[in-house]
């Protein structure tokens, strides 16, 4: 028909042929540059993991299974610095639960492959994470939560010799023929009249936390929407420890009900800082928080707090978390956490919280108090001592004040007393010089809780205040029902103070090592509400992963899905720029054809028409003669009239 012929030409002409093909490019461009969509017109959200993401977990996943990927040592020879290894860190802090002990508190950590539990005393002031391995003598088997940790059952255990030794190396040979050294790298710590022991420093791999009775084996690979509050998701966090692998134990260590300690103190040891050093949380410091209430300790386990690895946790929190200044010698080999006070107060009738319950609760400065001489030495933060000393600059002005306010005087010996009258006992409150930046608004000091100028300093306004009530300085003794004063003044005027663990409960205690600064914030320290929120999140987010879910999304955010929003990642720019090229080639490919093609099209035409000749029952055009047609004249007739047939007659 007319209509086919009309558009066979048009698809010949040049124009028209070069714009189908450069449309046809430009759509498969485009096709590659965005991401393919479902026919419903939801947008599927693809979570990518980067190379070195995928590459750490990896490396999880291989020491995990047993297999030495070590390239570094954590602790260097002595005056040579450590090497830091390019690192990644997880997205998120690791929260545990922190157990009752006698007077001390201690969590969870599981060492070795397969893991064997162990329980550490949480210990500020000391670097050095150790325990009683199984040629430990002496070492109080019968009165510790486990047994010890037996060495020759993980397959990733590995004794330290001469190379990387951070105490003593000694070197032994079995007989006087032998040539081969033994070489170990050996403990020795002595506490005073507390105790001591000796320990091999030795490396294995291990995770904190997780459920109080189950071995989490083998260790999870980190997924993204896993939280580290979740006690099953603990193993994620598996990393490489360098510890004292203890063969002997004196005095307390003996009869303590955790098996050893774990070093938090500021050092390259320190047990938070070879987690960050493994690339298992995100920060340098980690937070202790004491319930300030103090349960009694049994082998089984008693919840009193949680410890937060990597960070803070603010869902602990019930006030500002405000900041004191760290006043540790941060190029000292033994540093410790200090802080500075500026002055002591008493408040009658007590009260938990550094915000009085009533009009009643007044409080009372202690004059007359050489500061000076009160900071000499430093104040540290040690969370392995029960109780708080005080140098005694502060002792006759402390009794002063004290007697104003009880009918009794001031001692450290048994008082049989009942639980109401120890609440009402004078709560004593600490000021401490702040640190130079905080993590509030606290342009206005007097109307922020937790800052001297709230409760009427007007001196130093933006010191820190912090409460130790009553109910923490007061140590109840069950066999005889009394309770006895663990807030001492030491005799010793060479003796440094001590903030123990009953200055640091009913508090979240943000040990900030990089920014030289210690944070209080209130908090009843409920580690199971915290872990409750973290599975409901867990659980919401898993169901609302098994659903798409209608978003819009912009042109850039559909480019970012597909990862090509960056240079380095999948499709990149080069691989864009590769594309575009592509797409210029294959048109000027297309053109040429089409030249090339036309003008064979044009020499056919030029033949025909000069050799055409018209056949029966076809015009000239080619096209169908038609007979109705009468103004046409058929080819190789006359149009004439035609003579009637002779008649037969």
């Amino acid at each position: 028909s007319k209509i086919a012929v009309q558009t066979r030409k048009m698809l010949l002409s040049k124009d028209s042929f070069t714009l189908f093909l450069m449309t046809a490019a430009s759509h498969c461009l485009a096709s590659n540059l965005t991401p393919k969509q479902k026919t419903s017109g939801r947008t599927i959200s693809l979570p990518l993991l980067p190379h070195h993401a995928v590459v750490e977990r990896r490396r999880r996943e291989l020491r995990a299974a047993g297999v030495d990927d070590s390239e570094i040592l954590f602790s260097p020879p002595e005056g040579r610095k450590l090497q830091h290894r390019k690192a990644y860190y997880e997205s998120q802090p690791q929260l545990a639960q922190v157990y009752q002990g006698y007077g001390t508190h201690y969590m969870d950590l599981y060492v070795g492959t397969p893991p064997q539990r162990q329980t550490v005393i949480l210990d500020t002031a000391d670097y050095l994470t150790a325990f009683p391995c199984s040629e430990c003598e002496e070492c109080g088997s019968n009165a510790h939560t486990d047994p010890f940790f037996d060495e020759t059952a993980s397959r990733t255990f590995k004794k330290y010799s001469c190379k990387g030794c951070m105490s003593k190396c000694v070197v032994k040979y079995s007989s006087q023929n032998d040539t081969t050294p033994q070489e170990s790298c050996v403990f020795d710590m002595d506490y005073g009249s507390d105790g001591s022991f000796k320990a091999h420093q030795v490396k294995d791999v291990a995770y904190l936390g997780g459920p109080h009775d189950k071995v989490l084996y083998p260790p999870l690979a980190w997924e993204e929407g896993m939280s580290g509050a979740i006690p099953d998701h603990a193993s994620a966090f598996t990393f490489r420890l360098t510890f004292g692998c203890k063969v002997e134990d004196t005095g307390l260590f003996q009869t303590q009900l955790a098996n050893g300690l774990a070093g938090l103190a500021p050092s390259e040891m320190a047990f938070w800082k070879q987690m960050r050093w493994d690339s298992v949380v995100p920060d340098e410091g980690f937070s202790l928080c004491f319930a300030p209430h103090r349960p009694l300790a049994s082998r089984n386990g008693t919840g009193s707090g949680a410890i937060t690895l990597g960070g803070v946790d603010t869902r602990l929190h019930q006030s500002s978390m405000l900041y004191a200044k760290d006043f540790r010698n941060s190029s000292a080999h033994n540093s410790k956490y200090s802080v500075n006070i500026r002055k002591v107060y008493l408040r009658r009738h007590g009260g938990e919280s550094v915000q009085p319950d009533s009009i009643d609760e007044v409080l009372f400065d202690l004059r007359d108090v050489n500061t000076t001489e009160l900071n000499t030495g430093g104040i540290i933060i040690d969370s392995f001592t029960t109780g708080t000393y005080m140098r005694q600059v502060l002792e006759a002005p402390f009794r002063e004040e004290w007697n104003k306010i009880v009918d009794f005087e001031y001692t450290n010996e048994p008082l049989t007393l009942t639980a109401d009258e120890v609440a009402k006992l004078p709560t004593i409150i600490f000021q401490l010089v702040a640190a130079d930046k905080q993590a509030v608004d606290v342009t206005d000091p007097f109307s922020v809780q937790g800052l001297a100028g709230e409760i009427g300093e007007e001196d130093n306004p933006h010191d820190i205040v912090v409460a130790i009530p009553p109910q923490h300085y007061m140590l109840y003794n069950p066999s005889d029902a009394s309770y006895h004063a663990s807030f001492r003044f030491l005799q010793s005027a060479n003796s440094g103070a001590i903030l123990g663990a009953n200055f640091l409960m009913g508090h979240d205690v943000h040990f900030d090592v990089d920014g030289m600064r210690i944070g209080f914030s209130e908090s009843t320290c409920e580690y199971e509400s915290v872990v409750a929120d973290a599975r409901s999140r867990y659980v919401n987010k898993e169901n609302t992963d098994t659903e798409p879910q209608e978003e819009e999304t912009t042109p850039q955010e559909k480019i970012a899905v597909n990862g090509r929003n960056n240079w380095n990642s999948k499709c990149g720019g080069w691989c864009v720029f590769g594309k575009l090229m592509a797409a210029v080639l294959a048109s000027m490919f297309a053109v040429g054809c089409l030249r090339v093609y036309q003008k064979y099209q044009l020499k056919q035409r030029n033949m025909e028409s000069n050799n055409k000749m018209a056949m029966p029952g076809m015009n000239s055009s080619g096209e169908q003669w038609s007979p109705d047609d009468k103004k046409s004249v058929m080819p190789g007739r006359v149009e004439e009239p035609i003579p009637p047939l002779p008649s037969m007659a």
